[in-house]
């Protein structure tokens, strides 16, 4: 489907695919590794997920959900498989884009990554933890020994935190407070990107949602979360000389904005997209009222 909308120059946004796990087989027979195809659709990294996910309460836990009291969720693989997905993978040169959103299943990632990297190690691995919700400090800290990059997501704190949202009905108010701790993470030195999963796309909505998060932990700043979805986030793809930033010889991919969210004060509520450059060209211009 990508490759259709690709030669038919109809992907309005470039794409870099993260392979499903299941399908590792013919990932190590090719030999594909992160940055195979053209500058609109790449091959990214293996998708594997090492736990399930806080609202259907199967994400796993070291203590059981505030409203499942019997159940602290599951890993999707037997331990030992999972170590061994991940060690032949990263064997293999494959950038991993783990799926870890538990305090247990972080710690089972981050020790399969560890083993992975004791047996062949690499220096530019730029493996991803995805959603990373529940870190402890001590996991942040193994992350940035190990250079493992946390994938996360602004945007659920806007839809699931809150007094009556599902963080605090699942996890309660201790661990609510910890969940999704964008400043921990960059304090930790940890490289952090933001994206948006299958939630509300907008960065708009997911800047807000991190500078106006609830919780100290959570809170980050209009520049740090700018950065996240843009300068350090084309690091998780190997694309920082390509793409990212403004510069002479990169792609000219950029939005125009109503309003300066950097200037004191600004209300990213307030906020718009006026028009979209991709490679050059205009491709939505709001003052048309449709696409360019």
């Amino acid at each position: 489907m990508y490759r259709e909308a690709e030669r038919a120059r109809k992907l309005g946004v470039r794409v870099w695919f993260n392979i499903p796990s299941e399908d590792i087989d013919s990932v190590l027979a090719l030999h594909i590794t992160p940055g195979l195809g053209s500058d609109m659709l790449k091959l990214g990294g293996l998708k594997v997920f090492c736990d399930g996910a806080l609202g259907a309460r199967s994400a796993s836990l070291s203590e059981p959900y505030a409203d499942d009291p019997g159940n602290t969720g599951a890993l999707v693989h037997h331990k030992s498989d999972f170590v061994a997905m991940i060690e032949q993978a990263n064997d293999a040169g494959v950038q991993l884009a783990i799926h870890a959103i538990g305090d247990v299943g972080i710690d089972v990632t981050l020790a399969a990554i560890k083993s992975a990297l004791g047996k062949s190690p690499r220096d530019n691995h730029r493996h991803r933890i995805e959603h990373l919700e529940l870190p402890s400090r001590s996991h942040l800290r193994t992350m940035r020994k190990l250079g493992v990059i946390a994938s996360m997501q602004p945007n659920f704190i806007g839809e699931w935190g809150g007094t009556e949202g599902m963080y605090l009905t699942r996890l309660g108010k201790n661990r609510t407070a910890r969940n999704n701790p964008f400043r921990e993470v960059l304090d930790e030195k940890v490289k952090l990107v933001f994206g948006s999963d299958c939630m509300p796309f907008s960065p708009a909505y997911g800047i807000l949602s991190a500078v106006s998060a609830p919780h100290e932990a959570q809170r980050i700043s209009v520049h740090e979360a700018f950065s996240a979805y843009s300068r350090d986030a084309v690091y998780a793809s190997f694309e920082e000389d390509l793409k990212g930033t403004l510069e002479v010889g990169r792609l000219a991919d950029f939005v125009v904005l109503s309003a300066d969210p950097f200037v004191a004060g600004a209300d990213m509520r307030s906020v718009s997209v006026v028009k979209t450059v991709l490679g050059g060209e205009v491709v939505y211009d709001r003052s048309r009222h449709r696409e360019a």
